[in-house]
């Protein structure tokens, strides 16, 4: 039911547009998209909404192809329509959330690249509401312009910019875009889940911290740097009046301080040797190949994450260094006048189809310091009249705030000018709801204060409650196991996480048992409804867990065989057992097998662990290496690796003189890391695991045959290779 709200009294407490602190952007004004078949995406998802408490009904799951997990992570137009745009405004349209959007934000495991001609970025297309311009121009020479776009061009006039909210205010509905931004990419030279739960927590952690860091603009001679060398003077001047340190200076950057920000343009950079960056900074390079992540040329936007930036940006395919592909280094006049990520980049992006921006969307380093608490809420269950008033601090004089309530992620007032608050709470449903006040100012840049409280309305004598040993320890285990209750005789109960119903169970007291990977690790919470025949949906408090990151592996069963080093030989290159590891250099055949037994039957498990020597900074870019299973001879086999030039986890096989990989998963692959592999061999199927974690599977495939290894290009070392067989049958 939707509150219908009385203003009481006048603002007490208000403040000046200029005054005020968080982002122009409400998390209840984005939509968050996780893929649903992917622990990563789920995991990350999680994180996200837990630091900027994301409303749960603005939380949509969707199931994706496998091939998204592929090294060129790519969809078609008509797969993007499918899989993603079309079940996003469903959604959005059957929670009622489609008029108050103004971004999407996508977790990680998606497409990065959307295959029209030209091709253009899940971001682009996004920003285009899935609209392929009719004229290829548009894409190729930068011809579209953004009407978010703030300036200047070479010979043009800057504007100030603003708020989405205040741009969707003065375009026609037709204009306004759709903004879009990726929280990290883990696939094919991406990052670590664990760096982009450290990069949401830096851009969380920059908000209103008025950093002491320097923006630094690189100069130099090569077309990425000098097609927006002619950028850097006024953006200066901009800075030095919002009181933020710039400088230009001439590269390569190396052990910079304080980074808040950092523009250049070259095509390979060591990222890791640039400096400190501070928590909020972007950097981000002009290069044709950023986020063409499985192609080995060019050093990727993800560097700079994995370095401790905030944010990046790069293009998927080539640009032809159209300077108006790439943010415009006006990017950080925005950010100084206190925009969030986001919105700083389309206000510094005149055509933003190509490009891709990762990152956490939401930092603001230099939004004002300003707080709310809501006060004079009546303690206990609500019933009647409630009232409460939003107390902003420090004090301004009055005039140009306005309050807005949020009620379960819904906006319930329009807007008010006052910041004291009555309802009525029979026009709520019994239970839990969440209120959320927003003050924000009426100016172009919609600065923010915001809190939020729980509330418990008990109208009718209807509640759920909840229990479980789960609820107030972390959650480790397969399954998550809760008790509920609720008063009167409802429908039915459900078992709700963020707006999906995961378990049902038509009674007034069920226990409800839902796996832990379906809501994913990380801090969550979950509720149960009871649904009445009258139609009210009664929502008992939330539940807070955190679920622990679970290896997928299956335990092993049985005893494990060490295959024999002795008298090891190598096709054509030199294998040597050094400190109980195997040190395998390739000769002059394309692929170098070394065979560990003969011919076995009854295989149930392989493992072994690999790395790739070398700097440990440096990606794989030309190895291949690891397991071979299933062999008959050097030209027929079955095997699993490292696939250096697309950053892959390979199964594949060796027929006729050919490598074929059949499965790809791209990953960040590092040199100088130790990668423990396993095969688990069950159901006519072939499953591989990457430190515990399941990364392919090969149906119709089999374990029978001799065991090795293989490398390809570079050299590689190999721990002890274990194996495990059925156990014999007792007749």
């Amino acid at each position: 039911m939707r509150m219908h709200w009385k203003v009481l009294i006048s603002s007490l407490l208000v403040a000046c547009a200029a005054g005020l602190g968080q982002a122009a952007i409400a998390p209840h004004e984005i939509i968050l998209l996780v893929n649903n078949q992917s622990a990563r995406s789920k995991e990350v998802a999680n994180h996200f909404i837990h630091l900027r408490q994301i409303p749960a009904r603005n939380v949509i799951y969707l199931d994706l192809p496998d091939r998204v997990l592929a090294p060129a992570a790519q969809l078609t137009h008509e797969e993007f329509a499918q899989y993603i745009w079309e079940p996003v405004q469903d959604i959005m349209i059957e929670r009622g959330v489609d008029e108050r959007v103004l971004a999407w934000i996508y977790s990680v495991d998606f497409p990065v690249r959307i295959t029209t001609d030209p091709p253009v970025s899940i971001t682009g297309m996004t920003f285009m509401r899935n609209r392929f311009p009719p004229d290829r121009d548009w894409i190729d020479k930068g011809a579209l312009i953004s009407p978010l776009y703030a300036g200047p061009d070479p010979d043009g006039r800057a504007v100030e910019g603003g708020s989405f909210i205040r741009l969707r205010d003065v375009l026609p509905e037709a204009e306004m875009p759709l903004p879009a931004m990726m929280l990290g990419f883990c696939g094919s030279r991406g990052n670590s889940v664990d760096t982009v739960i450290r990069t949401l927590r830096y851009g969380h952690a920059s908000d209103r911290s008025s950093p002491r860091g320097t923006v630094y603009f690189v100069e130099g001679e090569d077309v990425r740097a000098r097609m927006r060398n002619w950028q850097f003077a006024g953006v200066q001047e901009e800075l030095e009046a919002a009181g933020v340190r710039s400088r230009v200076m001439e590269g390569p950057p190396r052990d910079l301080p304080g980074i808040i920000g950092l523009q250049m343009g070259a095509p390979n950079v060591r990222a890791s040797q640039a400096g400190n960056h501070l928590p909020g900074s972007m950097a981000e390079h002009v290069t044709s190949l950023a986020a063409e992540f499985h192609t080995p040329i060019q050093t990727k936007l993800t560097d700079w994450l994995r370095a401790g930036a905030t944010a990046s940006a790069g293009t998927v395919t080539e640009p032809y260094s159209v300077w108006a592909k790439f943010p415009h280094a006006r990017f950080f006049g925005h950010y100084a006048r206190g925009h969030s990520m986001l919105e700083s980049f389309y206000l510094a992006l005149r055509s933003p189809t190509q490009i891709l921006l990762v990152g956490e969307p939401l930092a603001r380093p230099w939004a004002p310091r300003l707080s709310m608490t809501l006060i004079a809420m009546e303690s206990g269950e609500l019933r009647g009249e409630a009232s409460f008033m939003a107390a902003v601090f420090p004090e301004f004089p009055p005039g140009q705030l306005e309050y807005r309530v949020v009620v379960n992620g819904e906006p319930a007032t329009e807007g008010s000018l006052g910041n004291s608050f009555s309802f009525d709470t029979r026009d709520l449903a019994d239970g839990h709801h969440e209120l959320r006040v927003l003050a924000f100012g009426r100016g172009s840049i919609a600065h923010m204060a915001t809190d939020r409280r729980s509330i418990i309305v008990n109208n009718h004598g209807r509640s759920v409650s909840v229990e479980g040993s789960e609820s107030d320890t972390p959650a480790g285990s397969d399954m998550i196991r809760l008790s509920a209750t609720a008063t009167e005789e409802p429908i039915r109960l459900e078992f709700i996480h963020n707006s999906r119903v995961l378990a049902t169970a038509a009674t007034n007291a069920a226990n409800f048992s839902v796996a832990a990977h379906t809501l994913g690790a990380g801090p969550v919470a979950v509720q149960v409804r009871a649904v009445y025949a009258d139609d009210m949906q009664v929502y008992s408090a939330p539940i807070q867990l955190t679920i622990a990151r679970a290896r997928d592996l299956p335990e092993a069963t049985g005893d494990w065989h060490t295959a024999s080093w002795n008298e090891i030989t190598a096709l054509s290159g030199a294998a040597s057992v050094e400190n109980n590891q195997l040190h395998f250099t390739p000769g002059t055949n394309d692929v170098d097998i070394v065979w560990l037994t003969e011919p076995l039957t009854g295989v149930q498990r392989i493992r072994t662990e690999l790395t790739i020597p070398g700097d440990p900074d440096t990606h794989a870019n030309r190895e291949v290496a690891g397991l071979v299973f299933a062999g008959e001879d050097s030209d027929q086999y079955r095997f699993f690796a490292l696939h250096g030039r697309p950053s892959a986890w390979s199964l594949g096989d060796r027929h006729n003189q050919r490598l074929r990989h059949r499965i790809q998963r791209g990953a960040l692959l590092l040199r100088d890391t130790t990668h423990e592999l396993e095969l688990v061999f069950s159901d006519g199927a072939v499953r591989a695991y990457v430190q515990g974690y399941h990364v392919a599977e090969w149906s119709q495939v089999q374990g029978e045959g001799r065991i090795g290894l293989l490398v390809a290009n570079e050299r590689a070392v190999f721990g002890p290779v274990e194996y495990q067989l059925e156990e014999p049958k007792v007749e």
